[in-house]
């Protein structure tokens, strides 16, 4: 995670809880995409050869940084500017980690229905990690779909 503020009013409390949780919230990105996609796979009653790889346990972190970045300053975005949005205004740390946590999971099945190829990208850009040309590819559309999601953050 790039520690830096996205936005007038930013927390550096909030940015340092997401930095010291960094591990864990690229995990959960990766494992929920992992999850939806072979899912899909299911469904579809296929197997294809992402998914035959899948899912993975260890991956450079850097495939999926700016999707985690922008997802955890939209997260402070709205806990700052919306304070009713989430109870307790002077939550422990512990509280806020479990509520951006539970934001993950969330916004990504947000950012799917306008994006149904989010989890392939994911999952393509945790596999096949750059210098394959594959996971090149599948960030640089990540990189763009998060850009237009996130464009007041650019």
């Amino acid at each position: 995670m790039i520690f830096s503020s996205k936005f007038p009013l930013d927390s550096d409390r909030w940015i340092q809880l997401q930095y010291d949780s960094y591990d864990e919230a690229v995990g959960k990105i990766v494992n929920f995409a992992q999850t939806e996609y072979l899912r899909a796979e299911l469904v579809l009653g296929l197997k294809t050869d992402l998914g035959k790889q899948l899912p993975v346990y260890r991956f450079d972190h850097r495939t999926v940084q700016n999707v985690h970045d922008l997802m955890a300053a939209q997260f402070r975005y709205l806990y700052i500017n919306t304070p009713t949005l989430f109870e307790g205004a002077h939550d422990q740390d512990a509280d806020i980690l479990a509520k951006w946590f539970n934001f993950i999971s969330k916004e990504l099945c947000d950012i799917a229905v306008d994006h149904p190829s989010l989890y392939r990208l994911l999952c393509t850009a945790v596999v096949y990690k750059n210098p394959d040309e594959r996971g090149i590819e599948a960030e640089l559309e990540l990189h763009e779909m998060m850009g237009q999601r996130y464009s007041h953050f650019a």
